[in-house]
């Protein structure tokens, strides 16, 4: 559906004020919407990501009647972290955007709430995880959603081993244990992922652990059938 003339005046004002705050690529944007060239969805996120400071991004869209709120910057960068488009993830980092890092995951209805580091994990996406430990150096590679989950945990569950193995490089505990005391590699044997199994072991995972329950890895495998980590756990011991 074509814009109204309004929405596009007030879009062009919105970019203008970006201009003025330093976007080095305003000028583009505008002529590129201007041409045609680019739909509005597209336009309002080239804004979000090209501005440097969120309170100017906000403040620019909602003097043009087009405001977002925190869902929907994390639903672009969700989606970007999910696809692993590296550049746009870089670019929202550097923007500060990272800072609005939880997001509403229902394929995980467990913690409710996931964190980049989980969604790059469980999507096994090991350039986004070193790019948003690169922005954010401080960040707790073992930090947890809700005291559960963490990034490690997310990837033993989906068999991610790229992702696993970029976590572990960065300082990922092998042996971190979440609420229930289970481990990354109880996980992967309840879920059965092998070469997740063995990924852990290799890096120094303990197959002893036990959870809440004192269910160890191993008889997490026997329970869930899954005997090829079964023979694995044991021929490592």
């Amino acid at each position: 559906m074509a814009l109204k003339k309004a929405d596009k005046d007030a879009i062009i004002h919105a970019v203008g004020r970006i201009s003025k705050c330093g976007s080095r690529r305003s000028k583009r944007i505008m002529s590129d919407f201007a041409g045609h060239k680019i739909n509005k969805e597209e336009f309002n996120e080239m804004i979000l990501i090209e501005c440097h400071v969120k309170d100017i991004v906000t403040d620019c869209l909602n003097s043009a009647g087009l405001g977002r709120d925190v869902e929907e910057m994390n639903q672009i960068l969700g989606k970007a972290i999910i696809a692993g488009d590296a550049e746009k993830v870089h670019m929202m980092a550097s923007c500060g955007l990272l800072a609005l890092n939880e997001f509403g995951y229902s394929q995980f209805q467990r913690a409710g709430h996931v964190h980049p580091l989980h969604l790059a994990a469980h999507h096994n996406q090991p350039e986004i995880i070193r790019i948003v430990f690169s922005k954010q150096p401080d960040r707790d590679i073992d930090e947890s959603v809700n005291n559960q989950m963490t990034p490690l945990m997310m990837a033993s569950i989906y068999g991610s081993v790229n992702a696993g193995r970029t976590l572990i490089e960065l300082g990922a505990n092998v042996n971190a244990v979440d609420i229930s005391k289970k481990t990354p590699l109880i996980f992967s044997a309840w879920y059965g992922q092998l070469e997740f199994a063995r990924l852990l072991l290799q890096s120094g995972a303990n197959r002893g652990l036990k959870d809440r329950g004192g269910s160890t890895a191993e008889e997490y495998a026997v329970r869930y059938n899954n005997l090829d980590i079964v023979q694995l756990i044991r021929e490592w011991a």
